[in-house]
C-alpha cells in the first residue's frame, strides 16, 4: 500500500470542525457513490479494518468550489487507499473494487437499461459462489458482473494458457495468470459487481458456499462434493439455488436445483457419474466459445427467472436442459419424467 496516500480519517480530521461534523453525520455509514473506488490490496485474515466514512464525489466538488482549502476532499475517489475487513476464508492476498450503488441520486447509470425489471432488486442484492473460471464460468462471471450482483466468490487453481484463448473469456495478457484472479479483474473492468473475492486455489468442502452456487468445473468429483456441501448448508432454504453446467464443443447440459426441492436433489445425486464413466472427448474438439457463451447465458437466464418475485408471472426454471446441434431436451420437473 502507498503509505503517502492520505486515509479518509486523516482527511476528515484536517477539515474545519463544522464541515467534518456535517460530512460524518450525513455520510458516516456509507462509501463514496457514483464511481468505482480502487481500494488497494485486501489483506489476509485478521489484519485489517474498513474505513467507511467519506464525502461523495459530487459533494466534494461543491466543497471545492466553495473553498480551495478543501481540495484534498475532491481527490478521495481517485487517490484513497485503505485496508478491507478480514474474512475468515480469505487465505491469500487479492484485490477488490468497490462500487457503491446510487446511495444519493437513486440511479446507477451502469444498470440503467434494466433497473426497471421486476427482478432487478433481487438480482442486484444476490450473493453467488462461482466454482471454476474457465470454459463455462468465465462467461458466467462476465454476465454476473454485467447484472451488477452484490457479492461474488470465484475459485479456480489453474492458470490461463494459450489453448484457452479461443474458448474462454480471457485476454492474451492473462496467459500465465491465475484464472480466478484474471476473471475477477476482468469483471471489475467490465461489470458492476459490488464485492468480488477471488481464490487461486481449488474449492474444498471446508469452504462455505453462498446460497446461490454455480458450478462450472472440469471434473465430476468436485461437482458432487459441492452439491453435497450446498445441500448441507442450503438444501432446505427456499431462496437457494444450485446450478451445474457441463460443456462440450457443440453441446451442453444444465442442472438447476432449488432449495427445498428434495426430489430434484435426490435425482441429481442419483444421476451423477464419475469422471471415469464420462465420454472421452477428442482433445482437439473439446471447447468452443459460442457454446460456452450460450451455456453461460442460459445459466444467467435461469438465475434471473429464479430471482423474479413470486408476485410476477411464473418463469421457467427447468430441472434439466440438454442442448445439441440436433435437438434440445428439457425436463421441467424432476418428479414428472
Amino acid at each position: 500500500m502507498n503509505t503517502d496516500t492520505p486515509r479518509i480519517e486523516d482527511i476528515l480530521n484536517n477539515l474545519p470542525p463544522e464541515l467534518r461534523g456535517e460530512i460524518t453525520e450525513t455520510y458516516g455509514d456509507t462509501l463514496v457513490q457514483e464511481n468505482f473506488i480502487e481500494l488497494g490490496s485486501i489483506t489476509s485474515s485478521n489484519e485489517s479494518s474498513l474505513v467507511n466514512s467519506a464525502a461523495p464525489l459530487n459533494l466534494a466538488e461543491e466543497l471545492l468550489e466553495e473553498s480551495p482549502e478543501n481540495e484534498i476532499v475532491a481527490n478521495i475517489v481517485d487517490t484513497n487507499e485503505c485496508n478491507f475487513p478480514s474474512m475468515d476464508n480469505i487465505v491469500e492476498t487479492t484485490y477488490e473494487t468497490i462500487k457503491v450503488n446510487a446511495l444519493f441520486t437513486g440511479v446507477n447509470e451502469e444498470t440503467l437499461r434494466f433497473n426497471g425489471a421486476e427482478w432487478f432488486e433481487n438480482v442486484s442484492s444476490a450473493s453467488v459462489t462461482l466454482l471454476g473460471a474457465g470454459g463455462i464460468s468465465s462467461w458466467v462471471g462476465i454476465l454476473l458482473g454485467k447484472l451488477g450482483i452484490s457479492y461474488l466468490d470465484i475459485y479456480d487453481p489453474d492458470d490461463y494458457e494459450a489453448v484457452n484463448i479461443a474458448g474462454q473469456f480471457c485476454f492474451r495478457r492473462d496467459k500465465g495468470s491465475n484464472k480466478a484472479a484474471a476473471l475477477g479483474n476482468t469483471i471489475r473492468d467490465t461489470g458492476s459487481c459490488t464485492f468480488i473475492n477471488h481464490y487461486s486455489l481449488a474449492w474444498t468442502n471446508r469452504k462455505r458456499l453462498q446460497a446461490i452456487t454455480i458450478v462450472g468445473v472440469d471434473n465430476m468429483t468436485t461437482r458432487l462434493e459441492a452439491f453435497h456441501s450446498w445441500v448441507e448448508q442450503w438444501g432446505n432454504t427456499p431462496n437457494a439455488l444450485f446450478i451445474d453446467g457441463r460443456l462440450a464443443a457443440e453441446m451442453y447440459q444444465l442442472y438447476t436445483i432449488k432449495g427445498g426441492d428434495t426430489v430434484a436433489q435426490q435425482r441429481y445425486a442419483a444421476e451423477w457419474f464419475s469422471d471415469e464413466d464420462a465420454d472421452e472427448l477428442v482433445c482437439s474438439f473439446k471447447q468452443t466459445a459460442f457454446m460456452g457463451a450460450a451455456l453461460g447465458a442460459k445459466i444467467i437466464e435461469h438465475l434471473v427467472n429464479f430471482l423474479t418475485p413470486i408476485e410476477a408471472a411464473p418463469r421457467l426454471v427447468p430441472f434439466y436442459i440438454e442442448h445439441t446441434p440436433y435437438k434440445d431436451t428439457i425436463i421441467k420437473f424432476a418428479y414428472n419424467e
